[in-house]
């Protein structure tokens, strides 16, 4: 997409939020289960022709009880990004009590993955 004469893309080609699904309720009464959960990775090389990284998205570790986020951005050469993503949840059963802590978990994801790359 273009806007003010820069190219903007989402951060997120891949999207890997894994715990969003279990964190979509305005409160839990009862517990709940994540019964599988693969770990996901995903790399892909953005190479722009004739255009420079303006705001390539950030590197992201975002750890928890609930599993872990890495993002990595590798500059390959001019106009030359790879990201490597990787994201993994932790199985089991959970108590209500904690549905606030998986749902600060996802919104962290959420706010990587929303990131704006632009280029010019």
């Amino acid at each position: 997409m273009q806007q003010g004469g820069e190219l903007l893309m989402r951060a997120n080609s891949v999207p890997m939020n894994m715990g969003l699904n279990y964190a979509s309720l305005p409160q839990r009464k009862t517990g709940w289960a994540m019964p599988y959960a693969p770990l996901l990775e995903a790399s892909l090389t953005i190479k722009l022709d004739g255009a420079g990284f303006t705001a390539p998205p950030t590197e992201e570790a975002i750890e928890g009880p609930f599993g872990t986020y890495r993002r990595t951005v590798k500059q390959l050469g001019p106009g030359q990004i790879k990201m490597t993503t990787r994201s993994t949840l932790v199985t089991g059963t959970y108590e209500a009590a904690r549905y606030p802590e998986i749902v600060d978990y996802t919104r962290k994801i959420k706010a990587a993955e929303d990131q704006v790359i632009r280029a010019k």
